[in-house]
């Protein structure tokens, strides 16, 4: 699964091939852009610095959303945001809390402790936003507080966590347009929602409960067709098989 994970959507960014080494390790902020990465690595969950907490971000001009952060803390409380593309104009960053599953909530850690906390040199490649996606690793706790920035690395576990965020971010993504297109274009709805089902049936999506509510909200909806409606309830029955 976490090879595929760009199958997914086309609008998520892909890890390019690159042989070149550089590493950054700081606890300062990436500076990359100040507008597009305004959640920056110190984004926080529900419960603040609390706990032990993991934080992804990654930043692609040409990708849509263009920038994305994902944190998760040891209980499992977790915050995602996105910065508006293009289309949307609001300005406004996508911003949902929810509680992840066990089964992330244990592999990110579990990862993170493989991988010493982030605290070392990893192999690593990076490049510039506006070509490829760049993507930060964070962890802090007590004791900790450390970062790395890449754009590809070899390293498995790195690869196998970058997988992790980017399923939830694709997750995330596909409920944001499915909400917009509800509001705003139903015409729009069935062929999205195709495409979740397909891509969730492959096994490409993750925390798939946590955008339950935008699924029954157009299940329930009875101005809409009832092929879109049957499209909802088949990813509500993924959900509860999981």
């Amino acid at each position: 699964m976490k090879h595929n994970v760009e199958e997914a959507s086309r609008k998520n960014s892909q890890m390019p091939r690159s042989t070149s080494i550089c590493i950054a390790l700081t606890a300062a902020s990436f500076v990359c852009s100040a507008s597009l990465f305004a959640q920056n690595p110190q984004l926080q969950t529900k419960n603040g610095r609390r706990f032990p907490t993991v934080i992804f971000n990654s930043v692609f001009w040409n990708a849509s959303p263009p920038s994305y952060s994902i944190a998760v803390d040891s209980t499992g409380a977790a915050t995602y945001q996105s910065t508006p593309d293009s289309a949307e104009r609001t300005g406004v960053p996508y911003t949902i809390e929810f509680q992840t599953s066990d089964g992330t909530r244990r592999v990110t850690f579990n990862i993170v402790r493989q991988l010493n906390f982030l605290n070392g040199d990893f192999p690593a490649s990076s490049g510039s936003p506006e070509k490829i996606p760049v993507r930060t690793l964070a962890y802090h706790d007590i004791t900790f507080n450390n970062q790395i920035t890449y754009s590809e690395s070899t390293d498995s576990n790195i690869q196998e966590l970058t997988s992790v965020f980017e399923e939830i971010s694709v997750t995330f993504e596909f409920a944001h347009r499915l909400a917009y297109l509800h509001q705003h274009d139903k015409n729009g709805l069935e062929p999205e929602l195709a495409r979740m089902q397909t891509s969730a049936e492959h096994h490409l999506l993750r925390e798939l409960q946590a955008v339950t509510p935008a699924l029954r909200s157009i299940a329930s909806d009875v101005s809409l067709n009832e092929s879109v409606r049957k499209h909802a309830e088949a990813i509500l029955a993924l959900v509860r098989k999981t």
